[in-house]
């Protein structure tokens, strides 16, 4: 899986949406073959990398390593990572909200298993 993607030099990408997108891209793609070390090191990089870029994808990797984290049982890497999408500072749009109503809905189910 991402053969294509493995083409891509990402000091070619130049505009900085473009490489934290490509980083979740790949973080995607090793979620897909249950890569957890690659997919988590992928989410981190895009959140790191567009923390404070106008586009959502830092808070959708914030996201989506919460659920990874939470699929291989790590419990407080994955709290740590949906609270992550209430700080990350993508500019609020309807994609945004999306995603934090999601992290919210899995932060209350998390809470009611307490």
């Amino acid at each position: 899986g991402g053969k294509i993607l493995n083409t891509i030099p990402v000091n070619t990408l130049s505009i900085p949406a473009y490489r934290t997108e490509y980083y979740l891209l790949r973080a995607k793609v090793h979620t897909h073959e249950n890569n957890y070390p690659a997919a988590k090191h992928y989410y981190d990089m895009a959140i790191e990398y567009g923390k404070n870029q106008k586009e959502h994808y830092a808070i959708e990797a914030a996201l989506l390593a919460g659920n990874l984290s939470f699929d291989y049982g790590h419990i407080d890497a994955a709290r740590d990572y949906w609270d992550m999408t209430f700080v990350i500072n993508n500019t609020k749009d309807i994609y945004v909200e999306n995603i934090q109503k999601k992290a919210k809905y899995k932060l209350k189910e998390l809470e009611a298993k307490s």
